[in-house]
């Protein structure tokens, strides 16, 4: 299959390869879309190698989970969950990759069409409560 040259890769944090996870760190699986401007045209599933997150103990910790989240995710431009920390957002950004909160437990088909007219819905005030630092 030729791949258009205007393709874009969305990976969504999936527990059941149906909706949106809440924890991007701990979902088991992520959905990967490759789109073009009009339509999907590959998906697959890909089991999320650092869910092993929900298992850490320090910051540094936190950055090696988040590195190999990033390299696990490398070719997509846009990373999807119901919820994200602030430090992995930058981290994705620093990357070359925009991370987004999105409604939890929202269908991944339903968020990918959305995303493709332009009319995803983002939750600003989404995130991971302990990586806030108050």
């Amino acid at each position: 299959m030729e791949v258009p040259m205007d393709t874009k890769k969305i990976a969504i944090a999936t527990d059941d390869k149906e909706t949106i996870s809440q924890h991007l760190g701990r979902a088991n699986y992520f959905a990967i879309y490759t789109i073009t401007p009009d339509e999907v045209i590959d998906r697959q599933y890909i089991k999320n190698e650092a869910a092993h997150h929900r298992k850490h103990r320090s910051h540094d910790d936190h950055k090696r989970v988040h590195r190999e989240m990033i390299s696990q995710l490398s070719g997509c431009q846009v990373i999807l969950a119901a919820g994200m920390g602030d430090p992995i957002r930058k981290d994705f950004e620093e990357a070359g990759m925009k991370g987004y909160v999105v409604v939890e437990g929202g269908s991944i088909e339903e968020a990918v069409q959305q995303y493709l007219d332009g009319e995803l819905m983002i939750n600003r005030d989404g995130g991971c409560e302990h990586n806030r630092r108050e």
